[in-house]
C-alpha cells in the first residue's frame, strides 16, 4: 500500500524543547519509522540509540553529532545500538528513517558513538 503525506496535512510535535517530529510512516507493527525532524538552532536531542540502526539525511541547517557537524546534502548511517545526542547550530530540517526506533537514556544505551566509516 502506498503512502502519501501532504504538506498540508503534516503534523509536527514536540518531543523536547525546539525539537519537532512529523511522521511520515509508521513500519508495520514494530517500532520502526520514517521522520522528517525539525531543529530550532541550539536544540538538543537527549542521549538516545536506534537497536535497528538510524539513517539521515540534512536537507538544510547544521546538526551536530559527537565529532561530526552535518550540513545539507550530508548522510549519517548510525549502526544499531550506537548511542549519541544532537545539536543543532541552526535551524535544520533532516529525514530519519529508523528500521526499530529508538531507546531514550543512558540506561537505554549499550554503546556510545565511535569511529565513522566513510
Amino acid at each position: 500500500m502506498n503512502v502519501f503525506v501532504p504538506l498540508a496535512e503534516r503534523v509536527w510535535r514536540e518531543v523536547a524543547p525546539g525539537v519537532e517530529l512529523s511522521t511520515l510512516r509508521s513500519h508495520g507493527d514494530g517500532a520502526g519509522a520514517t521522520l522528517l525532524v525539525r531543529m530550532t538552532k541550539g536544540a538538543h536531542a537527549m542521549l538516545h540509540h536506534h537497536p535497528g540502526g538510524e539513517e539521515t539525511f540534512i536537507f538544510s541547517g547544521r546538526l551536530r553529532i559527537g565529532e561530526l557537524v552535518l550540513g545539507a546534502g550530508d548522510y549519517l548511517w548510525t549502526a544499531p545500538g550506537v548511542a549519541h545526542e544532537g545539536d543543532a547550530e541552526e535551524e535544520t530540517l533532516f529525514f530519519v528513517v529508523l528500521p526499530d526506533g529508538l531507546r531514550v537514556g543512558a540506561a537505554a544505551a549499550p554503546t556510545t558513538t565511535g569511529g565513522v566509516a566513510r
